[in-house]
This record gives C-alpha cells, sequence and structure tokens, in this order.
C-alpha cells in the first residue's frame, strides 16, 4: 500500500502546480505525469476522467461563445488545469481511505470540525458514484431502458437514481453522525487503532516532491531558470512509491 502522506503531498503539489501556472506545455506534461500513478486507481480514474471530459467540452464551449477563437489558449489551459486535478484527486481517492485521511489532515494540526467536513466532502463524489451504478444496475434487471432514443424517456429513467440518491444521502448523513459520536468527535483525546507511518523509500521520494514544489516557486518570481516542464514531471514519481 502506498503510503497516505506521499499521497496527500502528490495531490496538494499537483494542486498547486496546476493553479499556478498557465503554461499549456507545462500543464500537458503536468497532466500527463500525474496520470501516470491511474493505474493504481484503476477505473476509478477513468471514471473520473471521463465526467471531466464533459465539463472540460463545456469551459472551451462556453468560452469560444462569449470571447470567440482568441480564449482558446486560455480554454485550454483551464481545461489541462481542471484534467490535472481531477487525475490527482482520483489517485488520491483510490490509495487513501476515510481513516487514513482524517489523521492526516489532524497531523497537519487542522481543527477537527474542519477535518470532518473535508474528509466527507471528498468522499462524497467516489460514495455517491459507487450507489449510483448500484442502482442503475438494479434498474436494468427491472427493465429500465437508459438507451433511449427519446430524451424524455432517458431522463424518466433516470429520475428515480436521482431520488433514491438523495434519500440515500439523508440516511447516510444521520449514520455519519452517530458513527462521529460513537468514535468521540470532537476530542482532543481520540486515539486512532493504527498510526500512519511512512518507509525510507516514500521519505526520499516525499522529499524531492517537496523540493520540486519549492523550485516551481522559485521559478515563478524568475529566482531560478529550471524550466517549468521539466518541474512538472515530478508528480510522475508516486508510481514509484509504495511499500509495507
Amino acid at each position: 500500500m502506498k503510503s497516505p502522506i506521499l499521497a496527500m503531498a502528490y495531490l496538494l503539489t499537483v494542486m498547486y502546480m496546476a493553479l499556478s501556472t498557465q503554461s499549456l506545455i507545462t500543464l500537458l506534461i503536468l497532466f500527463l505525469s500525474s496520470s501516470v500513478p491511474a493505474f493504481a486507481a484503476g477505473r476509478t480514474w477513468i471514471t473520473y476522467m471521463k465526467y471531466s471530459l464533459i465539463t472540460v467540452l463545456f469551459i472551451i464551449l462556453f468560452n469560444y461563445i462569449l470571447m470567440g477563437s482568441s480564449s482558446l489558449i486560455f480554454s485550454f489551459a483551464m481545461a489541462l488545469s481542471l484534467l490535472s486535478i481531477t487525475s490527482a484527486f482520483a489517485v488520491f481517492s483510490a490509495l487513501v481511505d476515510f481513516e487514513e485521511l482524517i489523521m492526516i489532515l489532524e497531523k497537519m494540526k487542522i481543527p477537527q470540525k474542519i477535518t470532518i467536513a473535508m474528509a466527507l466532502s471528498l468522499r462524497f463524489l467516489p460514495v455517491m458514484q459507487k450507489e449510483a451504478a448500484q442502482l442503475k444496475e438494479s434498474l436494468l434487471a427491472r427493465g429500465a431502458n437508459f438507451k433511449s432514443a427519446k430524451l424524455k424517456e432517458r431522463i424518466s429513467a433516470h429520475t428515480p437514481i436521482l431520488a433514491t440518491l438523495f434519500l440515500l444521502a439523508l440516511e447516510r448523513s444521520v449514520r455519519v453522525a452517530e458513527a462521529l459520536e460513537l468514535h468521540g468527535f470532537p476530542s482532543d483525546r481520540r486515539n486512532p487503532w493504527i498510526d500512519l507511518h511512512i518507509c525510507s523509500r516514500d521519505a526520499l521520494i516525499l522529499s524531492i516532491i517537496l523540493i520540486d514544489a519549492a523550485l516551481f516557486t522559485l521559478q515563478l518570481f524568475s529566482i531560478t531558470h529550471i524550466p517549468q516542464e521539466i518541474l512538472a514531471m515530478a508528480p510522475a514519481l508516486l508510481a514509484l512509491g509504495g511499500c509495507k
């Protein structure tokens, strides 16, 4: 299993780089390097990318309608930035479970109420995605038609899924509240069952990623002349990590 600490550093680094530059080449390399660890995420990464492509197409089309062809470079930069961040989130969600995420945020000295809110928000989409897939399979077994040529029929077929997801979300909120109360949240004396640790190889990769992020910051202020394109390759190192 890969270190949750390394996965968190990877996610924050990709987000920082993607939001700090508008260079198309840098963003393209960043997206490709953040996609290297995607084999660890499996189908999760593919699903994230599939839904992100819809958003990307909307961004490009919307900007083109409002500002014309002059906005294409900006639109592609936004699209690559979004894809890079989404790719990093997919890998992070596949590698880090809920308890590990809470422990990471606690070690960062973030208040527990904010920690729980952040952890729940990060896990919301994967949980909803899994439940939606299960509901769709159930409705398909009952004869629902999701590939009808008529838009009205497709909307009618998806309506029960949305209604059921809303009810499941309400029920889950009650269960989460009860579980948090049983686990002693918020409490300064909470003792987790396991503790986070990082092996020497992951520690080395973590150090390289942090140094790379620092050099990227210096490059933004023209303090160093190392090309951004080279620094954007660092997230690919996550694929080399992982020890028991």
